[in-house]
This record gives C-alpha cells, structure tokens and sequence, in this order.
C-alpha cells in the first residue's frame, strides 16, 4: 500500500554567498590578489550571469581554517 502522508522537504542548507568586497575585507586582502588566487584556482566561485562573482562562506572558512592549521 502506498503511504500518501506529507513527507518533511529534505534538509538543505542554503551557503551565504559573498561579494568579492566582503572577501577582501575579511581576509584582509586586495580584491587583486584576490581575484589572483581566484584564476590559480584556490577559491571556488559562483558566477552570475558571466560576470558577477560570489563566493560560497563555507569556502572562505575552509581557506582560512587550512591557513590556520598549516
């Protein structure tokens, strides 16, 4: 027999994105460097409409946790 009760939506959990501006200020770095270390490929972004950049928060934390446990 099918259960035809309401089932809960699956948990998701939406990342906070970032402008590059809110990047640089919280690293404490130039949006140049930034933008540097973007093209060696060492932060993932999400690209709006081939132009806008944003930055996932759990990608800059992860960056600055790796920073701190080298």
């Amino acid at each position: 027999m099918t259960d035809l009760r309401p089932r809960k939506p699956a948990s998701r959990t939406l990342d906070e994105l970032l402008t590059p501006d809110a990047v640089s200020a919280i690293l404490k770095v130039t949006k140049p460097w930034l933008y540097a270390q973007v093209q060696r490929g060492r932060f993932p972004i999400v690209r709006f409409n081939g132009r806008s950049l944003r930055f996932k928060a759990s990608d800059i934390q992860r960056y600055i946790d790796r920073q701190y446990s080298a």
